[in-house]
């Protein structure tokens, strides 16, 4: 089923929904009937007519045969439950998946999907919008073709290293620039795919198009990766528009490995409404060997539930991390300001983590670096220093620490002024701070 949960209290708390948003009885024996990607999204805008309504979209699986359906329901401003009533989108479709959501300025609702249309060999990239607080949609409109080999070829075409060929999706998501800035009202949509209307790539890349006149048409796809590698794979985007306006894109790369084994996660941002972008680095600053992933999940591999949100000054991306590279995945976000990239005073922390950095001086330092943390827990750390490409400069012995609040010190003897990294792996997450050497 999907279920929902709200906070009163800036999320120090959640109470449980008063209703099931969706929910199928009996066991699950096939994919028939099943609910997939559900994304929300609420209405923030004062001036619209559904004004903090909220809004659910998730994909309803159909069986062999039997047609999907991309799904919308809505609760309402001031009610407790979701309307029994909920909108399907892509009725003549013969298969639709991986939706998302956003609400603009004047609380019309814009969904995009994956889909394939009766008698049309080519799947593509589709958007529908509503203008009555979700009851009903637009006719969808193509954003752009789109060709990926699992669905153009067949599922074992090709492979990308930790990721199971049934589980290689196009993924695309959304962005509405609800700014007051030159932009406003433009759509943005980024997707995975080798190519438009044919393969154009052996390896997967980032595809981006955008709308000026609420959905109704759209520019030509065009591929934001930069590493003239045809080859090697990018995959999974996300998107957001910051309260400034800019645009901003959030990726795993393995550009920088010849094997295609190596994945960063990437970021980069437009000033300009999305016509160029700039940035195109690494958050990650530790790369995950891929050939590893799955090795304990039962091949599952890595998912595609990825995500980036921005503020005025930062970038925030989030992603699974499996830098240990022992099979092991976290949850990771850093904290990337928009001047500093390449990202060389980014500060990174697991969301699953039991250890925490409360404090981190004398930052310059000399000759001794010192940390109050606090851990959930008794563990033993793995400490070390890395440079701004993630690099090892110095492994310090591994500290144990016990439950509660305390304070360690650290040699910087020997290191050469600049930026660094203080790394820390915990017993289950990792902590990474910025700080410079004078």
């Amino acid at each position: 089923g999907i279920y929902w949960a709200y906070s009163d209290d800036n999320g120090q708390t959640w109470n449980r929904g008063n209703d099931t948003i969706f929910f199928k009885t009996g066991e699950i024996t096939s994919l028939d009937g099943v609910a997939d990607k559900q994304w929300m999204a609420v209405d923030r805008s004062p001036k619209s007519n559904f004004y903090n309504n909220l809004y659910v979209v998730y994909s309803k699986l159909g069986g062999v045969g039997a047609n999907s359906e991309i799904i919308v329901k809505t609760k309402e401003a001031g009610k407790l439950t979701f309307n029994d009533q909920s909108a399907s989108v892509g009725s003549d479709f013969i298969r639709v998946h991986f939706s998302d959501i956003k609400v603009d300025l004047n609380g019309e609702v814009h969904v995009t999907f994956w889909g394939r249309k009766r008698f049309q060999g080519r799947s593509g990239i589709y958007h529908t919008f509503s203008k009555d607080g979700g009851q009903s949609f637009s006719t969808p409109t193509k954003v752009s073709d789109m060709y990926l080999y699992k669905y153009d070829e067949g599922r074992d075409a090709d492979t990308i290293t930790g990721i199971k060929n049934d589980r290689l999706y196009p993924s695309p998501h959304l962005a509405v620039d609800n700014t007051n800035g030159p932009n406003q009202g433009n759509i943005y949509v980024t997707w995975t795919a080798q190519g438009v209307d044919q393969k154009s790539n052996e390896g997967t890349d980032i595809y981006f198009s955008k709308s000026e006149d609420g959905g109704l048409t759209w520019s030509d796809a065009k591929d934001i990766t930069i590493d003239n590698k045809p080859q090697l794979h990018q995959f999974y985007s996300n998107i957001d528009v910051n309260p400034d306006g800019k645009v901003v894109l959030s990726w795993y790369d393995r550009q920088e490995d010849p094997q295609n084994e190596l994945t960063h996660y990437y970021s980069a941002f437009s000033n300009d409404g999305g016509e160029t972008f700039r940035g195109h680095n690494a958050v990650s600053k530790q790369p995950t060997d891929f050939s590893t992933i799955g090795s304990k999940n039962n091949g599952f591999g890595i998912g595609e539930y990825n995500e980036v949100v921005t503020t005025s000054t930062h970038v925030i991306p989030f992603w699974s991390d499996g830098r240990n590279n022992n099979g092991d995945l976290d949850i990771m976000t850093a904290f990337v300001p928009y001047e500093e990239f390449p990202a060389s005073k980014t500060r990174y922390t697991s969301i699953n983590g039991d250890f925490s950095i409360t404090k981190l001086y004398p930052n310059p330092a000399s000759s001794q670096l010192n940390l109050d943390y606090k851990a959930q827990k008794a563990q033993s750390l793995n400490i070390r220093i890395l440079n701004t490409q993630g690099k090892l400069v110095k492994r310090i012995q591994n500290r144990s620490v016990t439950k509660g609040e305390s304070k360690l010190e650290l040699d910087l003897n020997q290191l050469k002024p600049g930026a660094y990294f203080l790394s820390i792996d915990g017993a289950n997450g990792i902590y990474a701070e910025p700080f410079e050497v004078k």
